[in-house]
Parts: C-alpha cells; structure tokens; sequence
C-alpha cells in the first residue's frame, strides 16, 4: 500500500502542475487577447513537456529518503505521508522506484515510436503496394498545388488518394510532404471548396504542422496518464485549423466570408458522407476530416473567427513574443 501512496505522489504532482500551468495560459490568452496561433501554441507545447520537468525535479537516484525529493506541492506530500505507515516506511527503497518509473519512460517512448511509425510509414507504403492509396495524376489538382506552392514559397508535396473515409485530408512526411486526400469525398465538392481544401491543406505544411503533429502525438501518447495533455492537445490542434484558415485568406486572396462559406459546407459535406457510411472517423488532423459529432459551438467560434480576421494582425510583436515566451519558459521549469 506505501509503494502506492508513493506512485499516487508522483501523479497528484503532474496533474498539479500540468493544471497550473495550463490555467495560467489559459488566462493570459484571454485577459491579454492573444490571437497569434503561433504564440499559443509554443506555449502549451512547453505544456506537454512539464510532466517531463516535474518527474525529473522528483527523482533522487542518490538518497533513499522521498522527502529529500524537492516540490512546491508540499502539501501533497503531508497529505500522503498522513496515510503511510511510518514503520514500514524506512523498508521502501524510493531509489529502485525512481529506476521503475524511468524504465517506464523509456519503454513507453520505444512503443509509441514503433506503433506510430508502423501507423503512418508502414500502412501508408503498404496500402499504396495493394492500390488503396494512388498518387494523383488529375491534372487540374496538380496544377493548383503547384500554383499555390510557388505563392507560399514550398516545395510543392505529392498528392496520393485514397479510398478510406476514416481519413479525409491530411499531411504527413519529413523529408518527402505528402498530402493524402479522400477521393470519395473530395470529388463531392464543388470546385471552390476543392480549391480551399487544397489550399488549406498546403497551409498545414507552410507551418510545419506535419512536424507538430508528430510532436504533438508523440508528446501525449507518453503521458497518456494525464488528462490535462489531452485538453493541450486539443486546443493546439484547434489553433492549428484557425491558423491554416487565416493563412488560407492570405494567400488565396479572398474574401474571408468567401473562405468561410468554404470551409463550412467541405466540412458539413464530410460530415454528411461520412454519416451516411455509419463511420467514426479518429485522430483528426485536418477541420474537413470531422468527427461525427461536430460541436456546434466550436463550429461557429471558428467561422466567426473568419469572418472577423484581419490579415494585417496575423502575428504578434516581438515584444510581446519575448515578455510571453521568457515567463513560460521559466513557468515550465518552475
């Protein structure tokens, strides 16, 4: 039972500290009004990292006494030494439980790193070997990638199509960027929306989003554990699809309400084959590979969003970019 009040301490600590940290950002978002998706999401990026800081700032692999184990939460630690017992405490060996949750860390990085690896590389090369997945030879797409890649200054990436409606439209690939799209769905949309999806998508490889994601994934699967990873991820991904909207705006040199109307019937439209197939679509990476159940409320932020942005108000200063980063470098650490 002692070795569980132990294992709870270190729990109770990155779910403190996680939850501080993202109720701090959260604040500041809206207090300070930041709009800069950028900004937001280096910040809660840094909040998927504070388990790591929290569990390294616990371990002691030289004493063999927890309470030499430095915390702010000194409180949590009185609570739970309240319920050890103290004769058997001196019997616990704290530096063989350290050693456990480090191996812990490091078997749950090498799975996550093959699991994902097989997910993305492997299936991707294996369906496109069996003819699920073919590179697209339509010449009108080619050609608006190729347009749009030369505006946004990017290598243009290959376009393969595939036929499984669990995945819409996404982005993936380090070296060689690849944008895979649905041809079932994408061949429903009228040639507008096509155009817009397209762009969308090249705006989620001029920011790098294929990197990200990786990160972002790679970052919450490990601590799976923690609830408050799931609420980051959520919200840098939702940034992401606003960020890719605004970006959208710029270089197509549309109306916002133009890309907003857009945007809204490729996603009701996906929404619309997909439950018609009785599909549950999960991991969404792209706003036009929308999960059953849209929110109605987020739905209508991110059109508002839209509809009010200001292309000339894209990025924050760099002042403000050094105040924000400086204090949440030091808030992860802390």
């Amino acid at each position: 039972m002692d070795y569980l009040f132990i294992s709870l301490q270190y729990l109770l600590q990155i779910f403190g500290y996680s939850f501080i940290y993202l109720a701090i950002a959260c604040l500041i978002f809206y207090f300070l009004k930041i709009q800069d998706s950028k900004v937001k999401i280096f910040i809660l990026i840094l909040g998927l990292l504070k388990p790591f800081i929290v569990v390294i700032r616990l371990m002691d692999f030289k004493s063999n006494n927890i309470y030499n184990q430095f915390s702010y939460f000194s409180f949590i630690n009185n609570q739970i030494s309240n319920l050890m017992n103290y004769n058997q405490l001196s019997k616990i060996n704290f530096i063989l439980i350290n050693k456990l949750i480090l191996s812990f860390y490091i078997i749950a990085i090498i799975i996550v790193t093959l699991f994902r690896f097989y997910q993305t590389y492997v299936n991707f090369h294996k369906f496109k070997k069996i003819g699920r997945v073919t590179e697209s030879a339509d010449y009108e797409i080619n050609k608006i990638i190729l347009n749009y890649s030369e505006i946004m200054k990017i290598r243009a990436p290959k376009i393969y199509f595939s036929e499984d409606l669990k995945n819409s439209f996404y982005v993936f690939g380090f070296i060689k960027k690849k944008i895979i799209i649905n041809k079932n769905i994408f061949y429903f949309l009228n040639k507008e929306e096509k155009e817009t999806v397209l762009l969308h998508e090249l705006c989620h490889l001029k920011r790098h989003d294929n990197i990200l994601n990786a990160i972002l994934i790679y970052l919450t699967d490990i601590h799976f554990y923690n609830p408050f990873s799931y609420i980051i991820y959520g919200i840098i991904k939702n940034e992401q699809e606003k960020d890719c909207d605004k970006l959208a705006i710029k270089y197509s040199q549309k109306s916002n309400k133009e890309i907003a109307i857009n945007i809204l019937n490729s996603i009701l439209k996906v929404k619309k084959i997909i439950f018609n197939e009785k599909i549950y679509c999960p991991n969404i990476a792209s706003p036009f590979s929308d999960k059953v159940s849209i929110e109605e409320k987020t739905m209508r932020k991110r059109i508002n969003t839209l509809l009010s942005f200001d292309p000339q108000k894209l990025n924050a200063n760099i002042f403000t970019k050094i105040i924000l980063y400086s204090f949440f470098l030091g808030l992860v650490l802390f």
